[in-house]
């Protein structure tokens, strides 16, 4: 006869006895066996007439990570490049990432991804089945910065950035650091475009990263060119060090930055309806409450000179209302500035008092009002609310928008009537109260 809790006893020598035959990682991935994606772009293909899609990946290339920055020792670096940029073709987006496997020599593991890119000509298609896939799949992550490329997407790839070693790491960067100090992108984070697409009465807006042509700063040099320098010539540029004979590999030194985030693609659905500058992208920024910084140039009473304003602080409120049976929206925007730059003479600077104060902030909030018209103005032309403005009529009267709106709401978006109610304070004149002048 056993004891109360035999059977228990028993039980738990029985799973340790067979916890010493399990030890181990039985999904375990060895790491020499891996290599890690850092960014992901989509273009369309054609093959035989098939609409095809075609997935590049920038994959890091351990053996550089192995022999630290420069590459040329340990883990046979020699002189391998810190990253390979890879293409390969599928009938939807997951067959193309996965036929890169048929290219590597090791498995692509996507969790590490930093950002997402996608052509223009993709984008006019349909970005849809891309997003699909980025919810779907175990490792990609909804986190990474997206962007529509303005340019040839692949040439982007395989530039060169002149300050990081990664063509993702610097497209992340470029996106991150340009939202923070101009504001003439969108928030790029994918996550965030996701709901934008899902709302009732939204489209998304993507940024715009622009790739620049590369021109060379000197002419380039054949062979001929070279064997008539002479060997003092050589001599000098091997004394010039490693940046100076990739230089003369290349034949060219790019005088500029290869890309630069500036404007923005609209999406009505999952397809690309056109093209946002600077300042209309900025606009909506104003009125979704998601500008950070930025700067705003004026001209000061008289025109005898420029100002220049720095946003400091933003918040702004979309408010739908309904007069005589129709509906209009008020966004009240309150920005605070900061005066940072005079471009006038010494003897003309002003001095601030009570009438110049509060001339610069009607002259500073009326070109944030300008913004916003012109980014209302260009997103009812493309017939896509940006705004949200739909989506505060859902939250406020559902009734209508289901009854009235649900299904015309671009036809009713192109005449809608929208007011801008602006304060713009000058919170501070920088260091100093006047500018010093000559005696």
């Amino acid at each position: 006869m056993l004891r109360p809790g035999g059977h228990f006893l028993k039980l738990t020598a029985v799973f340790c006895l067979l916890s010493l035959f399990t030890t181990g990682c039985w999904d375990n991935r060895e790491p020499e066996w891996l290599a890690s994606s850092l960014l992901l772009a989509f273009d369309l293909d054609e093959e035989k007439g098939e609409k095809m899609y075609k997935a590049f990946v920038v994959l890091a290339n351990p053996l550089f990570q192995s022999g630290g920055e420069s590459g040329s020792t340990g883990g046979g670096g020699g002189e391998k490049m810190p990253s390979w940029v890879h293409s390969a073709r599928g009938r939807t987006p997951f067959e193309a990432i996965l036929n890169l496997s048929q290219g590597t020599t090791r498995q692509i593991r996507f969790s590490h991804t930093q950002a997402l890119l996608f052509s223009e000509k993709l984008a006019r298609e349909g970005i849809w089945p891309v997003l699909e896939l980025f919810q779907r799949h175990r490792e990609l992550r909804p986190t990474v910065q997206t962007a529509v490329v303005d340019g040839d997407l692949e040439e982007l790839l395989r530039t060169e950035f002149p300050l990081e070693f990664l063509p993702s790491t610097a497209v992340d960067r470029l996106l991150r650091i340009t939202g923070i100090e101009r504001s003439i992108i969108p928030d790029s984070q994918l996550l965030k475009k996701l709901i934008e697409f899902t709302r009732p009465g939204e489209e998304m807006i993507l940024a715009r990263i622009k790739a620049l042509p590369q021109k060379a700063g000197g002419e380039p040099q054949g062979e001929d060119q070279q064997g008539q320098q002479g060997k003092g010539q050589q001599g000098k540029e091997q004394r010039g060090g490693n940046q100076q004979v990739r230089r003369n590999q290349q034949g060219q030194t790019p005088p500029g930055p290869p890309a630069e985030a500036i404007g923005a693609a609209v999406f009505r659905g999952d397809k690309m309806v056109g093209w946002m500058d600077g300042h209309e992208t900025r606009g909506q920024n104003w009125v979704r409450n998601t500008l950070q910084r930025g700067v705003i140039v004026i001209e000061l009473p008289g025109k005898n000179g420029l100002a220049a304003i720095e946003i400091i602080k933003i918040w702004s409120k979309i408010k739908p209302r309904i007069n005589g049976g129709e509906v209009t929206i008020t966004v009240d925007i309150t920005a605070e500035g900061r005066l940072q730059d005079l471009v006038v003479s010494p003897a003309e600077a002003p001095r601030p008092d009570k009438s110049l104060d509060q001339d610069l902030e009607n002259r500073f909030a009326e070109a944030i009002r300008r913004e916003c018209e012109r980014s209302l103005t260009r997103a009812k032309e493309l017939k896509a609310d940006i705004f949200g403005f739909g989506n505060a009529i859902y939250c406020k009267y559902p009734r209508l928008w289901e009854e009235h709106l649900a299904g015309r709401w671009e036809e009713a978006f192109s005449r809608l009537s929208v007011e801008f109610l602006v304060e713009a304070p000058i919170k501070r004149w920088g260091l100093i109260l006047t500018s010093p002048s000559k005696r």
